[in-house]
């Protein structure tokens, strides 16, 4: 295996400018001169809810009012964006408990019915439960998988 990194060039992830905060180095892209002028363009993406250090001190050199509302917006954005997982988290934690609720139900039928009615019954009990819901998801799945091949050929 070869190294094709320059003499000199860092060995820390954290200064490729590749990797800082979604910056992608900039690409230029020539295009053919229109009537003997000359014309390049200079694309820089990108990833953040900050524009660049440069561009962000031009909007605070516009006005203190501008940058202001920009650096208000991200916090605003980052603020809503921890809200939103929050409660993601606390969804799941919910479905979760909810499933073990039911499945605990189930066994307890299932020992019910094998103490009073029968032992066969409350295998069949603790069986039937679990392949049910098994059953019905597939058969939703399946429905849907039907819908979606109905409307695509529709489209065509």
């Amino acid at each position: 295996m070869t190294d094709d990194r320059h003499i000199g060039e860092a060995d820390d992830p954290a200064e490729d400018p590749e990797d800082a905060e979604g910056v992608s180095p900039p690409e230029v892209v020539d295009a053919p001169p229109p009537e003997g002028s000359e014309m390049s363009v200079t694309m820089v993406h990108r990833e953040g809810p900050l524009p660049s250090p440069a561009d962000l001190g031009a909007y605070f050199a516009i006005d203190d009012y501008v940058g202001r509302g920009i650096v208000d917006m991200a916090r605003d954005a980052a603020s809503q964006r921890y809200r939103m997982e929050r409660r993601s988290f606390w969804v799941i934690v919910i479905v979760v408990l909810c499933v073990t609720a039911v499945l605990l139900a189930v066994v307890w039928g299932a020992v019910k019915v094998a103490t009073e009615v029968s032992v066969v019954g409350g295998v069949l009990v603790l069986l039937a439960s679990p392949t049910a819901v098994l059953w019905t998801l597939l058969s939703r799945l399946l429905k849907r998988l039907r819908h979606t091949r109905r409307d695509a050929a529709a489209e065509e």
